[in-house]
Parts: structure tokens; sequence; C-alpha cells
């Protein structure tokens, strides 16, 4: 899982001559970087790197030379203007799990729809699927809010071709016209292929 599948769309977007070298890239979740930022950091023009976290940023920074680290929020960070319509490639690579300090933030779903502000006119948005998450029966708050973002009352195991269809609309409903959609398996968990990349590309 330590950084292959990201390294698989990198290589899929270079094979396209996706000119990665000129896209402004951001991670929201940047942890200590050391997994899937750095299979793409050295392909992009500039890259900023958000952790909330202070203990990880000593880590991030030494990992991440080149990128712009920032010790913030990233919720409140991607609201600021200076964010604006800035990022071409744009990575959600989110826990898993309801968190936060009440755990009142779940999987991706709170970074939408404000994160939509800082897409470019054109770009790519890689974030995680979790397609059976393990040990859900006991977080019902992370069932409950699985069921109230999708949709759906069974979110123990959603099929892939459901993920597909639900983020093409999600995002062609707040203005954006999807280019392409590739789904990429970040591997296994007891033999269990649970976790996945989306790569939306997207243009308004």
């Amino acid at each position: 899982m330590f950084g292959q599948a990201m390294q698989r769309i990198i290589e899929r977007l270079e094979y396209s001559n996706i000119p990665l070298s000129t896209y402004n890239a951001v991670d929201i979740f940047a942890r200590e970087g050391d997994w899937q930022t750095v299979a793409y950091a050295q392909h992009v023009g500039s890259l900023e790197a958000w952790e909330v976290d202070p203990s990880f940023i000593n880590a991030l920074q030494a990992n991440l030379p080149r990128a712009h680290v920032r010790c913030v929020d990233s919720y409140e960070e991607m609201k600021k203007a200076e964010h604006a319509h800035r990022y071409q490639f744009v990575v959600i690579d989110n826990p898993q799990n309801c968190f936060g300090v009440n755990r009142e933030h779940c999987e991706h779903f709170d970074v939408f729809p404000e994160i939509f502000n800082m897409f470019a006119d054109h770009g790519y948005c890689i974030f995680n699927l979790n397609r059976q998450p393990f040990g859900f029966e006991k977080f019902p708050d992370w069932q409950q809010r699985r069921k109230e973002f999708y949709g759906r009352e069974d979110v123990s195991y959603i099929p892939l071709p459901f993920f597909e269809e639900f983020y093409i609309k999600f995002f062609t409903n707040h203005g954006f016209k999807i280019l392409s959609c590739r789904l990429e398996s970040r591997g296994d968990y007891d033999h269990n292929d649970y976790l996945h990349y989306i790569c939306l590309e997207w243009s308004r």
C-alpha cells in the first residue's frame, strides 16, 4: 500500500502526456508525507502539504523538501481566498472512520463541497473510497455518516460501480464536467481489497 497505487496513477497520467510538471498540487491530509505524497511530489510543479498534527511536521518537511508545508486545520485552510482556483492536482488521503477532537469528521465527506473552490479550470482530484470498512460494526457513528452521505441503507459493502456513478453525478451537480474517472486499488487488508483511490479528471 505504500505509494504503489499513487505511482500507478502517475505513470498512467505521464503515459498520456499530462503536463504534471506545470501543475500546482495540494495534499490536504499529508501526515508525514512518506506514503502517497512522495510518490508524486517530484512530478508536479509545486506542492502544498497540509497537516494538522504538529508532531508530524518535522518529518513532513524532511520527506518533502520542495513542498510548502503548513501546520493547519485543512477544513479552515481551504476556505482562504489565496487557494481559490489554484490547484490542478488535489489529493485527499483522508483517514478512515470518524475523526477529529469530537469525531466530527468522517472520511472525506466534510471536505466537499468547500474544496471545489480550490479547483483550477482543469485538473485531477484523487481521494479514498472505502468499499468494505473493517471493524465497522463497532462504530455506529461511522455507519450513520456513511448512510447519510451515500443515501443508502447498506454501507458495509459498496460496489465500485456505485462509487463511480455517485461521484460523477456529485461533481456534475456542482458544476464540473468529468472527463475521465479511474479506480485504483490501494491493496488489501486480510486479503480483502477494501480501499481504492478514485481519480476524477474535471473541467469547469
